[in-house]
């Protein structure tokens, strides 16, 4: 709603209201700033009382912990005085340090016994002496085995190696209820720790500066220890509480705890108990402690700003008096405005309604801005007057009248002026839009036109290339014109060949082909661009009438080209200059006869291919049938291969499972062994790629010194026969072994050797003591000493190397048997009346008695124990293993770590199963075959899990689980006993 109203009035509540508002504004920032200026001072202060009341306290504390620290000093030199004298001289210092401070309560001691007393050494004893005030006397006690408070007290100052100042304790002295607050320091001899000295001082002088803190009213200060207990508060009811218990909602708002523990210092502002409160904390460090005191003053927000009230009232006074100067001054100035400005109106008035006519000059003569705006109305009523004659003349259609705005920034000039060249420039562009519109709708049509000549002539490119140049020739109004296409010479290389020209003379007949590249037609394929000359060379082309011969002014050459693909060249000539649409038109039409073209050479090259894949295809049925009888043949061949291959491939498995078998390059690198060479080696198969020949074979001198013709016979193709010993960890290995070259297809060179190796260790051993038996029986000895010659008793010789040979021979002879036994029955083992048939795929009839519990695999038994401490513990250890197995298979784990498990659960097998077979070795136990086959068939399982998840062909892990478990439990219950109390 709009108010109306004077200009007086208005300028006079316009300006009065600013000038309030400005006032107002005023007066709330520098409330605001004076506010905060003085509250920042009011805290400052505060801070500056806590700090001086923190240093006051630290000072007090600080004399008692320089007496202990001073003490503490003074011992670490006792080793220097005779122990007699030291004693009585620490005492001492003990008696005058406890008399000249008050301050403390009591003054005591600990020690390491075998410190104090160096004769007893007794090293599981702690002695101690303390001093102390009952019934004010000063009492001092010796007391052994320190207990209670002094016991933590003197574990802390132990760990911290450092002066310490404990939480304060309340006291029951003289019958009054008393805190105290233990300073300890540690006691360091020889750099190493040897006792503490501490000393219990009262606190009330603490308490009493603390009570006296009031820097503000309704001040109160909290003095607590760094663990949060209260130390002082005017409350005597809250001492010794948490204060996060005794002030939960101050805690919380402001994180006391933290703040206390860390010792932080500063200053914070919020709410407690719904009032704005200041909060200052300063912590008591004493320069020592690393659990500092903390002292907190609580301070109202609003004592901190009561100053600056009474300044903002005398302000406010301040402003009214300058207001209603400003008003009377206002007022005065508002009455001369409204006079002048009433006669510019009435001016202002009849050209806001149009008339011009009658409005008049009006004279002002004040000098001030008044003036000014009489003049600016004025020149108006000139400049309206000279546009609306203007205005009336560009009505009348005469846009050629002259006008001359009034000035740069006469926005209705200008405007009418913009306006008259808009009507031009309308008029000519009306003129040009019939000229397009015209030349558009003669490509439109000749594109019509020459759409139904392609498509009526699309099947014989001669008569298409005729028709399109001589109606193009016609359309164009041109006088020559000529059809280059695209074709391939008797050499296969593209040529431009002319197709058809219309009113050439002979000389251009004379040329056909055109090679890409050459001369302008042929420039024009090559570029893919249009070519316009406008000046064409006199020896190019005539053209001749009756008349004569004449050159023509203008040549266009439009390359016929689709998808980037180039058919041909329109070549057109002409007297007259053609125009940009027409040019436009023929590269349109191009496009359109590049598509016809090639629609035309691909029909033609269809029907071309049709014959051509009808002699193929049956040419490809007669070469079908023989490549069929050759597949058959083929077959054939391939099916006897494999079965060779699955015969040899049997023939090695049966040979590897009774021999040794070792590959060598022509250096005598092994490059190849089976698990059988490995196992007798005692070394990881992966370790034995790269061995020398000759590592662990014990030679004799015969085969040292010819080591280099055998390995020289070899390398020329000739096979070896030997019997070798090999020494593995002191145990003596005999092979019989055969070497046999490799040669490449196409060489007469060996590339690797070949050996197969048979161990004969037993029927070595065994040919050796029958030897030594055999000799034994025939021993003789003579007494040189006498005439005639005592015959030993051989029967008796025999009878003593057969009882000390006898366990020798019969476990040489046991390990033949089972050797032959385990190749004949297919690793059947018969020892110690036990089953050696290690069949784990299926539960026996003792799995019954396998214990589990949720989530695991197989869990330890009683019945799993043997003698040896050693092995109970890797046993245990390789349950573990497979029960983290079980588990992340169970329970789907990610297939990382699930290979993670499996080779943890690999490795640890190795080792153990490898330590088990030392320590039998070691103790001369030697049916080792049932431990060896277990062993080998759980690493089996083991091999077989990791090519399952490697090949991702079992998702069913149930069956193989339970076989480890099988096998574990039947390892540990049966097979392990075999040797319980051998190892």
């Amino acid at each position: 709603m709009q108010i109306r109203a004077s200009i007086r009035t208005k300028m006079l509540v316009s300006i009065l209201t600013t000038v309030v508002i400005i006032f107002t504004i005023s007066i709330i920032v520098s409330k605001k700033q004076y506010n905060k200026a003085a509250t920042e001072e009011s805290k400052r202060l505060a801070l500056n009382v806590a700090k001086a009341n923190t240093s006051e306290i630290e000072k007090k504390i600080q004399l008692a912990v320089s007496n202990i620290t001073t003490l503490a000093s003074a011992f670490s030199k006792k080793d220097a005085i005779p122990e007699n004298q030291w004693k009585n001289i620490y005492l001492s210092m003990y008696q005058k340090v406890y008399s000249d401070n008050p301050i403390i309560h009591k003054l005591w001691d600990t020690w390491e016994y075998y410190e104090y007393d160096t004769i007893n050494n007794k090293t599981y004893e702690r002695y101690g002496i303390r001093l102390y005030n009952k019934n004010n006397l000063v009492r001092q006690d010796i007391f052994h085995n320190n207990t209670n408070d002094e016991n933590t007290i003197y574990s802390e100052s132990r760990e911290a190696l450092k002066p310490l100042i404990h939480t304060p304790v309340n006291i029951k002295n003289n019958e009054l209820i008393k805190q105290v607050a233990t300073i300890s320091a540690p006691i360091i001899i020889n750099n190493e720790f040897a006792g503490i000295i501490a000393a219990e001082i009262l606190i009330e002088d603490i308490q009493k500066i603390v009570k006296e803190i009031r820097p503000f009213p309704n001040t109160h200060a909290i003095l607590t220890a760094n663990n949060g207990s209260i130390i002082y508060h005017k409350d005597s009811s809250l001492i010794g509480k948490d204060i996060t218990i005794a002030f939960p909602d101050l805690s919380e708002e402001f994180t006391l705890s933290d703040k206390i523990k860390n010792g932080t210092e500063g200053i914070y502002s919020g709410k407690y108990q719904k009032k704005d409160i200041t909060l200052t904390i300063t912590p008591i460090n004493a320069n020592f402690s690393s659990q500092p005191w903390s002292l907190c003053l609580v301070i109202p927000t609003k004592h901190l700003t009561s100053v600056t009230n009474k300044t903002t009232i005398y302000t406010i006074i301040t402003n009214i008096i300058g207001l209603l100067l400003v008003t009377i001054v206002i007022i005065f100035i508002a009455k001369y405005i409204k006079n002048n400005l009433n006669k510019a109106s009435e001016t202002l008035v009849l050209l806001a309604t149009g008339n011009i006519d009658n409005a008049k000059e009006i004279i002002i003569k004040t000098g001030d801005a008044i003036e000014n705006i009489a003049d600016s109305v004025n020149k108006l009523i000139k400049g309206l007057n000279t546009t609306s004659e203007f205005a009336k003349q560009i009505g009348e259609g005469n846009l050629n009248v002259e006008y001359k705005p009034l000035s740069d920034k006469d926005s209705l000039g200008n405007s009418l002026l913009y306006m008259r060249e808009n009507l031009k420039k309308a008029n000519k562009e009306a003129e040009e839009r019939k000229l397009l519109e015209s030349k558009q709708n003669w490509a439109t049509s000749g594109l019509a036109k020459f759409s139904d000549i392609l498509h009526a002539n699309n099947d014989n490119i001669h008569k298409l290339s005729y028709q399109i140049m001589s109606n193009l020739i016609n359309y164009l109004d041109a006088n020559q014109g000529a059809l280059f296409i695209i074709e391939e010479d008797y050499n296969k290389n593209k040529i431009l060949s002319l197709k058809s020209a219309i009113a050439y003379g002979r000389e251009k007949h004379m040329k056909r082909e055109i090679e890409i590249g050459e001369d302008l037609v042929g420039r024009c394929a090559y570029e893919t661009k249009t070519i316009y000359i406008t000046d064409v060379p006199n020896d190019y082309i005539n053209i001749t009438s009756g008349l004569g011969t004449a050159n023509p002014g203008f040549l266009l050459l439009v390359p016929l080209s689709l998808n980037n693909e180039i058919f041909g060249v329109i070549e057109i000539a002409s007297f007259n200059n053609l125009e940009k649409h027409q040019i436009e038109f023929v590269e349109k039409l191009g496009e359109s006869i590049a598509s016809t073209i090639s629609n035309v050479k691909i029909n033609e090259r269809t029907s071309s291919l049709l014959k051509q894949s009808k002699q193929q295809t049956e040419e490809m049925a007669a070469q079908e049938e023989e490549m069929r009888q050759n597949l058959e043949e083929l077959q054939a061949t391939q099916e006897e291969a494999s079965r060779r291959e699955h015969e040899l491939e049997a023939m090695l498995k049966t040979l590897g499972d009774s021999a040794f078998i070792v590959e060598y390059d022509m250096d005598g690198k092994i490059i190849y062994a089976n698990e059988k060479y490995a196992g007798v080696l005692g070394i990881e198969h992966d370790k034995i790629i790269g061995m020398n020949h000759a590592d662990g074979f014990d030679f004799n001198k015969t085969q040292t010194a010819g080591y280099e013709y055998f390995w020289n016979d070899l390398k020329k193709g000739i096979s070896k026969k030997e019997r070798n010993k090999l020494i593995i960890k002191n145990k003596e290995i005999w092979i019989e072994e055969s070497y046999t070259p490799i040669f490449g297809k196409e060489t007469d060179k060996p590339y690797k050797i070949l050996k197969i190796g048979i161990d004969i260790t037993a029927e070595i051993k065994y040919n050796e003591l029958l030897t030594k038996l055999k000799t034994m029986e025939e021993a003789i000895t003579y007494d040189n000493n006498k005439d005639n010659v005592i015959l030993i008793d051989k029967g008796k010789i025999n009878n003593d190397l057969i009882s000390e040979k006898k366990t020798d021979f019969n476990t040489t002879n046991e390990h033949i048997t089972t050797h032959n036994k385990k190749t004949q029955d297919n690793n059947e083992l018969d020892s110690k009346n036990v089953d050696s048939e290690l069949d784990y795929s299926k539960e026996d009839e003792s799995s019954h008695d396998i214990i589990t519990e949720d989530g695991k695999l197989i869990c330890w038994h009683d019945k799993y124990e043997i003698t040896n401490n050693e092995l109970n513990e890797q046993h245990k250890q390789l349950i573990e293993l497979a029960n983290i197995l079980y588990s992340s298979v169970a329970n789907e784990k990610s297939k990382k770590e699930i290979k993670d498990n499996l080779r943890n659960l690999t490795d640890f097998a190795a080792y153990h199963f490898g330590n088990e077979e030392s320590y039998l070795e070691e103790a001369g136990y030697n049916n080792m075959t049932i431990q060896l086959d277990s062993h080998k068939q759980f690493m089996t399982l083991l091999e077989n899990i990791s090519k399952a998840l490697k090949n991702k062909t079992i998702t069913d892990y149930s069956n193989i689980m339970n076989d480890m478990k099988v096998w574990l439990h039947l390892h540990f219950s049966d097979i392990d006993k075999l040797y319980d109390g051998i190892v």
